[in-house]
């Protein structure tokens, strides 16, 4: 596996799909495994809308992750494949990869993002993850690990997508995305009504964004790669999905 450099930032790329997307996330999958420069990658569904799911690859720079996306695209495939609804990109500094990883291994990842940010936002972002990480899970119960991602590329919507759905405007320009890792979705809300550091620190999310998004995720670490011909091959049947559904199932 090729390593992180420590003057280059990674890239996590987020996909997101809606159910049923048949063999396209193992025929993904398949396809990062390939390419020099993946470090992991994961397989969720949302918690708030079980019919969508989301792909993250994460990748040791822009370059391979750009090679990825050109293999994916001209890989020849005998099995239908549709392309993601939404697609993502985010980098992070290498010195946050262990964050990274213990954030997306947890029982419940919590993706939070905030759009058209001001740089007092970004500081707004960084110091809120600062104050939870510091407080660990001794200040706040069911916490695992957090991290704080940057935009690569202003998010952009096309002018189409505005005139059927003008509140999406809201969601373009430079943004930011928090990372938060927790060991159920009963402890999260726990801590969100509680006196603590995410209560309390909560404004600071509020403010120097246009807009503001939140989703949790219930994900697993793809390896070894899925093969695209028997989907369940390389997963635990024997665990279940947040409603009920294993992972196998949904692939096949």
């Amino acid at each position: 596996m090729e390593h992180l450099k420590s003057d280059e930032d990674g890239v996590v790329e987020f996909a997101l799909f809606r159910w049923p997307f048949g063999h396209t996330i193992p025929c993904r999958a398949d396809s990062a495994s390939r390419v020099d420069g993946l470090l992991v990658q994961f397989f969720g569904f949302k918690i708030e809308a079980k019919d969508e799911a989301v792909h993250i690859t994460v990748w040791s720079n822009m370059q391979r992750r750009k090679k990825f996306s050109l293999f994916s695209e001209n890989r020849p495939l005998h099995l239908p494949a549709q392309k993601p609804d939404d697609i993502k990109l985010f980098a992070f500094n290498p010195k946050d990869f262990d964050k990274l990883l213990a954030t997306l291994l947890s029982p419940l990842t919590e993706v939070f993002t905030g759009y058209g940010a001001l740089k007092a936002f970004n500081t707004n972002v960084a110091d809120y993850e600062d104050r939870l990480s510091r407080g660990g899970a001794k200040a706040t119960a069911g916490y695992v690990d957090s991290v704080v991602l940057k935009t690569v590329e202003e998010v952009k919507v096309s002018k189409k997508a505005i005139e059927d759905n003008p509140r999406l405007e809201l969601l373009t320009g430079p943004a930011v995305r928090l990372l938060v890792g927790w060991s159920s979705h009963e402890k999260r809300l726990k801590a969100m009504n509680s006196e603590g550091p995410v209560k309390c620190n909560s404004e600071l999310l509020r403010r120097g964004c246009q807009k503001s998004i939140a989703y949790n995720a219930k994900l697993r670490e793809l390896v070894p790669a899925i093969d695209p011909e028997d989907p369940s091959k390389d997963l635990d049947e024997s665990e279940d999905d947040s409603d009920g559904r294993s992972v196998c199932s949904c692939l096949a």
